[in-house]
């Protein structure tokens, strides 16, 4: 079994942002474990646990669908927030981002669904 999301890269300036709240929370936690500068992204997609065949799937439908330009995408943070899981605390960002990510996010849903992969 394998955990798959889509994500999409984060614009360089939306990096720095995040890194330099993540040490502010560093500052002021007990205890805080922080996402590694390479792996900040936004999530367009969490898929969950899925098997090899569903995996071969997911990336034959995925490597067919027209993406985006490669280049970068324009965002702002919004704002922060966080959800409770059994290991504790996750704070995360909210992104404002164009229009053209969201039709993305939403072609992507669709075709998940197609798949047969649940919201």
């Amino acid at each position: 079994m394998k955990r798959l999301f889509i994500a999409a890269l984060l614009p360089q300036d939306a990096c720095l942002h995040l890194l330099t709240l993540q040490q502010a929370l560093l500052d002021s936690a007990v205890s805080c474990r922080l996402t590694r500068p390479e792996y900040l992204h936004l999530t367009l997609r969490f898929i969950g646990e899925v098997g090899d065949q569903q995996t071969a799937e997911i990336t034959a439908w995925f490597n067919k669908l027209n993406k985006l330009d490669a280049g970068v995408f324009p965002c702002h943070i919004a704002a922060l927030d966080n959800f409770v899981h059994r290991e504790g605390l996750t704070v995360y960002a909210a992104l404002e981002v164009p229009e053209s990510l969201i039709r993305f996010q939403n072609t992507i849903e669709q075709g998940l669904r197609a798949l047969g992969i649940p919201a």
